[in-house]
């Protein structure tokens, strides 16, 4: 097969996709003013569970940057991506500015009661797109972790729902099922559409249109998938990885040709 081979995992990709999400992560703080007693009986107050969802979001943004795995592989040879090198020097700049400026962080409400074996929670904050907004709903309390970790991406959804989306769909990968990826995608694309926030700039919409494709072209949704490839590479400028899945697009539909010359567009 005389192919030009593109390397890439779910994650790696996910990770790509987030370094726009990254610069409006900003400055949050979490407020957590109530717990059930399940949790108390445990040892949890309500600063060790804010604590413990900072922690929950901190590892989100660990698992989306693995920026530095990211290549592009021609060949058998690993060829880095610009966009990498520059991005970590972006991150700290607007780290430094928040600090220098002084902005005020997001704050982020969260309330957590319990309904027999049910926590019943509830996050009130400004949303990155939405403005204030209230969330609320109900999980199991059996597990702890499990509930610091699921409140860890609410409050991360609220805050940096560009990053969120890709979290979820590393979620998606590791279960191959990209149902809620494709769904929240969606979500993101409309509600930008509707409300014009400053964080839907070209790069996030482009992350989201080539998040959702690919999403559907693991679900063998191939034309949707050619679609939103090709919609996100219309914006901007196109990255190397989303001018290649524009290739697995093509290739999925049976077009060799024109997925060689995708690949050969990436890598050049």
């Amino acid at each position: 097969m005389d192919l030009v081979l593109i390397g890439y995992t779910a994650s790696i990709f996910a990770a790509f996709l987030a370094i726009s999400s990254y610069t409006h992560w900003g400055v949050a703080e979490v407020h957590t003013y109530t717990i059930p007693p399940y949790l108390e009986e445990r040892g949890y107050s309500t600063r060790t569970v804010s604590n413990q969802v900072v922690d929950a979001m901190y590892r989100i943004q660990i698992e989306v940057a693995s920026l530095k795995e990211t290549s592009v592989v021609v060949q058998g040879q690993v060829h880095p991506i610009g966009e990498v090198a520059s991005y970590f020097g972006l991150v700290e700049l607007m780290r430094a500015a928040e600090s220098v400026f002084g902005l005020a962080p997001t704050v982020i409400e969260l309330e957590i009661t319990q309904n027999g074996d049910q926590a019943h929670w509830r996050i009130r904050g400004k949303h990155a797109v939405h403005g204030y907004q209230i969330g609320q709903g109900d999980v199991p309390l059996e597990n702890p972790d499990a509930l610091i970790d699921f409140l860890g991406l609410q409050v991360a959804t609220y805050v940096s729902p560009f990053e969120a989306l890709a979290f979820r769909f590393i979620q998606d990968a590791q279960k191959d099922n990209y149902e809620t990826t494709i769904t929240v995608a969606s979500d993101l694309l409309l509600d930008c559409q509707k409300q014009q926030a400053w964080v839907c700039n070209n790069t996030n919409l482009r992350s989201t249109y080539l998040l959702r494709g690919m999403a559907e072209l693991y679900s063998d949704q191939f034309t949707r998938a050619f679609d939103d490839i090709a919609a996100a590479n219309k914006i901007g400028t196109g990255s190397a990885l989303g001018i290649a899945f524009y290739g697995d697009a093509f290739l999925a539909l049976g077009d060799v040709e024109a997925a060689k010359v995708q690949y050969k567009k990436a890598v050049s």
